[in-house]
């Protein structure tokens, strides 16, 4: 029989699953000197950049570990978590195994697929209703001072944030959407 994972708590693990847990995060000495220049080369340049430059630049840095983390550890769940328990070896060697476990069906989450043009039509309606927005926005607030130049710059950077943002939103409710769509489907089979 196979030890437990010692990091997860006994209450959470069905008896007898032998499954790995998530591992605990590991780094080589490689990558602790990466991190420390990466840090160092920030620092730096906070003299060429400023402080908002500095602070935009950790801030896109960190969204970059997050998403790299997230990729990581959602690799490990799917390759280690949703697997069924093996049921090949015989149940006297394991205690509570002597029925399968039943899983919950899979979801449409798991599949790796484009989000469909209603992602990038949302993106390119979002981008320009903020170019517009922030145009106009502009063109109020400096009346007098309002040059071609200031209404190029902001048109450029209202679209670029306005996609960015209505990206992740209209992204995220698709998502969203579609999952709660999804288990409203199983949901009515059930008793």
């Amino acid at each position: 029989m196979s030890e437990p994972n010692r990091h997860e708590p006994p209450a959470l693990r069905e008896p007898g699953d032998a499954r790995r847990g998530l591992t605990p995060p590991q780094y080589r000495l490689s990558t602790l000197l990466a991190f420390v220049t990466v840090v160092a080369i920030v620092l730096a340049l906070y003299e060429v950049i400023g402080a908002y430059g500095t602070f935009w630049l950790i801030v896109f840095l960190l969204g970059v570990l997050g998403h790299i983390a997230g990729n990581a550890l959602g690799k490990q769940l799917r390759d280690h978590g949703s697997r069924p328990l093996d049921t090949t070896e015989p149940t006297g060697n394991r205690p509570g195994a002597s029925k399968p476990v039943q899983h919950a069906p899979r979801t449409r989450l798991s599949h790796h697929r484009s989000l469909g043009n209603i992602v990038y039509w949302g993106t390119f309606v979002g981008s320009i209703a903020s170019a517009v927005g922030g145009c106009w926005w502009l063109l109020h607030s400096m009346q007098q001072e309002f040059t071609l130049g200031a209404a190029l710059v902001a048109i450029v950077a209202f679209a670029v944030l306005g996609g960015i943002w209505s990206f992740l939103a209209v992204g995220f409710l698709y998502v969203i959407a579609g999952a709660l769509r999804q288990a409203l489907k199983h949901d009515k089979g059930r008793p």
